[in-house]
């Protein structure tokens, strides 16, 4: 019989299905992770993180909810996360994994998917991790077919993006060249945030088709991403001994208060108490 959905810090019984776990603060504590399973994991609020696995360096920006990501307790993960962080963690017990990826009928393997981790943003993986998070919280018996069913569909999405990275992106994304313009457009005019007419000009395309693209490629729309930009970039600066005000007016905000504002929104901080906490972990370490 399926285990139960547990609260909190993982057993390490031997399991034959998946297990929910709502891991709240964890991503920077650490979870007791157990030696045989990989783990599904999915933010359920968005931070700013920075990720390695082993020498390489993964990704660094901004994680929102809707990612999607496996992971293993081997593969010597570098995490650094804030205190703020919260994520759904699903245990995927290896024998279980591997007959789920041979039901999907797909070629990879655990561990490819370990190694090239598929990130990105997908309204539908947001949706089913706030699901599986609030059944994983209610103890009844009635939950576990609910619980097993939410996270094979998300195993399944994680497999059909990993297919569609192989592919190359569609007719329907943005490719990766036209990110990359993307980012080099926005950053130029930081202080002057382009208009949707202006950025979709740059990539030769009506801005009707543009914002399309652009929310299938990246799971949410350019006003959006552009506002999480500027708020990473805000980040970086406040690292250096720029004041919050003059910080406000090179990043194109009216004013103090409506980049405080902002900010506040985004991180769940001040800019002020965000600087306090990156100078008080560096002088830690």
């Amino acid at each position: 019989m399926p285990m139960l959905p547990q609260l909190g810090a993982g057993s390490t019984k031997r399991v034959s299905s998946a297990v929910c776990q709502h891991a709240e603060n964890s991503m920077q504590r650490g979870m007791s992770y157990a030696a045989d399973s990989y783990y599904l994991i999915s933010p359920l609020n968005t931070w700013d993180g920075d990720l390695r696995i082993g020498e390489r360096h993964v990704y660094r920006g901004v994680i929102r909810p809707g990612m999607l990501r496996l992971a293993a307790p081997t593969e010597h993960e570098h995490k650094v996360y804030p205190d703020s962080a919260r994520a759904l963690v699903v245990r995927l017990p290896e024998p279980w994994l591997c007959r789920m990826l041979r039901s999907l009928q797909t070629e990879f393997r655990p561990d490819v998917l370990v190694r090239d981790p598929v990130l990105y943003v997908d309204p539908t993986v947001r949706r089913l991790a706030r699901l599986l998070s609030e059944k994983c919280s209610l103890a009844q018996s009635s939950n576990h077919l609910v619980t097993q069913g939410l996270a094979e569909a998300l195993l399944g999405l994680l497999v059909e993006h990993q297919r569609a990275k192989e592919k190359g992106p569609s007719g329907r994304d943005l490719s990766d060249e036209q990110m990359r313009l993307s980012c080099l457009f926005v950053d130029a005019n930081l202080q002057r945030p382009p208009s949707i007419r202006e950025w979709s000009d740059r990539l030769d395309m009506s801005p009707k088709d543009f914002s399309r693209r652009f929310f299938r490629t990246n799971g949410i729309t350019p006003y959006a991403w552009l506002m999480e930009r500027r708020i990473r970039n805000a980040q970086e600066l406040l690292r250096s001994k720029i004041s919050v005000s003059e910080l406000a007016l090179q990043l194109g905000f009216a004013n103090q208060s409506h980049f405080t504002e902002t900010f506040r929104k985004r991180t769940g901080m001040a800019p002020v108490r965000w600087r306090k906490l990156i100078r008080r972990s560096i002088s830690a370490a």
